[in-house]
């Protein structure tokens, strides 16, 4: 694992010294540039480009952000710099860019540019990291200033999410409000958050993980049971017939439990 610097600049010409990553839109990177703390980037963002929060972070805290646009608006923005990973990972079919640190200033940031209120620059370090373990450990790494009971449910949160995310990538969708035979990983990151999953059962992310796929497994067999004896309504045909569609492989009859009820399903399962 090691960490460079580099410019992110959404409007200037591709070049040799930029690459690209597939987030919501294509972002650059460009020169790096140094000074006595070490090597670091200008990053430029635009209202089309950014940055995928990485799933172990805190949920954002909207009250924070607008104190800190208020505290910032129209003025010269000298951040702390974020912590940016590269991650790619074959085996989870990942080659992206992540935020591991300073959530809150980007978010800030996004927030004062969509209402024009100051320059779009702020700078960051960035790490490339080889594979999904790396990045793990990266994170930890950076918040170990944190106490470990707080941080280690996000990070087997963050894990878990990664997890179905991978597994059931064609059910995802990046809106927030997802047609009802896709799901957003956002919003299951809040209900888990929410109900302080990890912080409460004490289980493992792969004891977990195996639970969601045994009961969407069950919700699969019993919904063939009542199609083959005639007792699906017409809206869960629909449904049905929507997910078998559009998701290419793994798919999600989860979705069946309406506003991710079958969260509950699972906690009865541990």
């Amino acid at each position: 694992m090691e960490y460079t610097t580099n410019t992110i600049n959404p409007f200037d010409d591709f070049n040799d010294n930029t690459f690209i990553t597939e987030i919501d839109n294509p972002i650059q990177l460009g020169e790096k540039h140094n000074n006595i703390k070490g090597d670091f980037y200008d990053i430029f963002i635009s209202k089309s480009n950014f940055i995928k929060l990485y799933h172990g972070n805190r949920l954002i805290d909207s009250n924070r952000i607008n104190i800190m646009c208020q505290k910032y608006k129209n003025k010269v923005i000298d951040f702390p710099p974020l912590i940016i990973a590269h991650i790619v990972d074959k085996a989870y079919d990942k080659d992206e860019y992540v935020l591991l640190d300073g959530q809150h200033r980007y978010e800030t940031m996004k927030k004062l540019l969509f209402d024009d209120k100051i320059d779009t620059i702020f700078t960051y370090k960035l790490y490339e990291c080889n594979n999904i373990n790396e990045l793990e450990e990266l994170f930890s790494d950076i918040n170990s200033n944190v106490k470990f009971e707080n941080i280690f449910p996000y990070k087997k949160l963050g894990q878990l999410l990664i997890k179905i995310e991978q597994y059931f990538k064609s059910a995802l969708s990046i809106s927030k409000n997802p047609h009802t035979y896709k799901f957003n990983i956002g919003d299951l990151k809040e209900k888990l958050t929410e109900l302080k999953f990890f912080e409460t059962y004490q289980n493992s992310v792969d004891d977990v993980f195996q639970k969601i796929l045994e009961l969407n497994k069950k919700i699969y067999t019993d919904l063939y049971t009542r199609k083959a004896s005639k007792k699906l309504t017409k809206h869960e045909l629909n449904l049905l017939d929507k997910i078998e569609s559009s998701h290419k492989k793994n798919k999600m009859y989860l979705l069946f439990r309406p506003n991710y009820e079958w969260i509950n399903e699972i906690l009865l399962l541990l």
